[in-house]
């Protein structure tokens, strides 16, 4: 009976399924470096930039001053409303109803955050203005917003539709 059993345990191992194939092995581990650019400068470390600006359009000057940038930025703005101009010996606009003309002007001008670099800039322009007097109700605008590189005494003009330019003058440190 012996023989019977060890005939039989033998013949389960011939016949049992072959073991599964192992697994592959997991692929290495993806090691990410830390970024290898310098921290931000900080605040105390960073020059305040100082800039005198001159907004114009169709060669009129519409704003001119000096606005200083260091981490927040300078920011100018004007605006008047008014009664719409007369067309035709009547007043402007639908007498239905109560329509203002709009001018208005929005300088900003902040740093464009490159690591450590004190000459990166961004400038945001807009300039609004009503429609001409007998052409209806409504504004024109124009917006410029725009990166630019500037190093201390340097001078940049930006040009956008209508006519509508600004003129930057970085001072020398």
């Amino acid at each position: 009976m012996m023989d019977f059993l060890a005939i039989a345990v033998m013949a389960t191992a011939v016949t049992a399924p072959a073991v599964a194939p192992a697994s592959p092995p997991p692929p290495p581990p993806v090691v990410i470096q830390a970024s290898q650019m310098p921290p931000r400068m900080s605040s105390d470390e960073l020059p305040v930039a100082e800039f005198d600006v001159a907004v114009t359009a169709a060669g009129r000057p519409l704003w001119g001053g000096r606005m200083s940038v260091a981490r927040t930025g300078a920011s100018y703005t004007q605006s008047l409303r008014e009664a719409p101009q007369a067309c035709g010996g009547r007043t402007g606009g639908d007498p239905r109803y109560d329509v203002t003309a709009e001018n208005r002007l929005s300088v900003s001008l902040n740093r464009a955050f490159a690591r450590n670099d004190e000459n990166r800039f961004r400038v945001r322009l807009e300039w609004a203005r009503p429609l001409a007097a007998c052409e209806g109700n409504g504004t024109r605008q124009v917006v410029l917003d725009q990166q630019f590189e500037l190093a201390a005494g340097q001078t940049l003009r930006l040009t956008g539709d209508a006519g509508l330019a600004i003129t930057l003058k970085r001072a020398a440190r």
